[in-house]
């Protein structure tokens, strides 16, 4: 079911081809500028003339618990006035709670009573939007799915945005992630799982997978967020999803249309390596695998867009 291709393709008229089969006349100068990953991750780089490393500043960031305690008191030591980007803070225990309540308040961030896969669908389902970057303190699971670029991140990192800094990165390598046909006797179980297993040896660590081919229309949004999802423990850098079908029937589920914008990888576009991924071979497999989107009846219970705690939780000195 799945081919590994460890030389560099390019990606033309929906297929692969090496790049000793391309002649050089026919090899754009911007080849790897041409990919979906590139185009997002340089419309979030504030340096263009350096294209050997990118600088981001992230639209949305994440995190929970104690760590949200600890970068809030490090900011609030610092002076901050107030969060410059927006900014989720997950919280379990009643500590937390209050705590991420009083921090989103005073510094106009956003509190979410959630934790772990809860937190996780929240801000898929909530916050992501085709082409934006969330930079998160344990991913988002199956944020790629949604053509939005999710990066794990450290307390340094999050100083640093907080900062108005950049998360300072070298320019990745790509991997193209090609499906096609049709998932007949298996289930997207069997490919998430045979697609994290193939990849957790670390041979793509720290390179980013893309995500395009004729077979995308075969799956529903809910089988590309099961997929996409177990490869979030990898050592991957992160994934990307070409959006043109599957994504906006998700966002219209949910009342969010404007969140949805078709993406594409360009002909053209240069990948140092590939995977080709045969749906019709999958094999069947149970699967647990759920998102959770929140009725509208939780969605009202809402402060800056998330719920608010119980009225007994106190208020925190930040």
């Amino acid at each position: 079911m799945l081919q590994f291709i460890d030389k560099g393709v390019y990606f033309t008229n929906g297929e692969l081809k090496l790049k000793s089969q391309v002649k050089d006349a026919e090899i754009p100068s911007d080849a790897k500028e041409k990919t979906l990953c590139y185009r997002v991750l340089r419309a979030h780089s504030v340096r263009d003339k350096d294209l050997s490393n990118m600088h981001f500043r992230f639209d949305t960031l994440v995190t929970a618990g104690e760590d949200s305690i600890g970068i809030v008191k490090k900011a609030a030591a610092d002076d901050l006035q107030y969060f410059p980007v927006p900014y989720v803070l997950g919280a379990e225990s009643e500590q937390e709670q209050a705590f991420a309540l009083s921090a989103a308040k005073r510094f106009g961030g956003f509190y979410a009573p959630l934790c772990g896969k809860e937190l996780s669908d929240y801000v898929c389902t909530r916050l992501a939007a085709c082409g934006n970057m969330i930079l998160a303190q344990g991913g988002t699971e199956w944020c790629g799915a949604l053509g939005c670029v999710c990066f794990k991140g450290s307390r340094d990192e999050f100083d640093k945005q907080l900062r108005v800094q950049t998360f300072d990165l070298k320019a990745p390598e790509l991997v193209m992630v090609l499906i096609e046909g049709e998932l007949t006797d298996g289930n997207a179980a069997f490919v998430a799982k045979s697609l994290r297993d193939a990849v957790s040896d670390g041979r793509f660590a720290g390179k980013m997978l893309e995500f395009a081919g004729s077979g995308l229309a075969s799956l529903t949004w809910q089988q590309r967020a099961e997929i996409d999802a177990a490869l979030d423990e990898t050592v991957c850098l992160a994934t990307m999803w070409n959006t043109e079908t599957g994504v906006k029937d998700f966002f219209d589920s949910i009342r969010r249309p404007e969140a949805f914008d078709s993406m594409k990888a360009s002909d053209g576009g240069y990948y140092d390596y590939a995977i080709k991924i045969d749906l019709s071979k999958a094999e069947k497999l149970d699967s647990t695998f759920e998102v959770k989107t929140f009725d509208n009846k939780f969605l009202k219970k809402c402060y800056n867009g998330f719920p608010i705690p119980n009225p007994s939780v106190k208020l925190a000195d930040i």
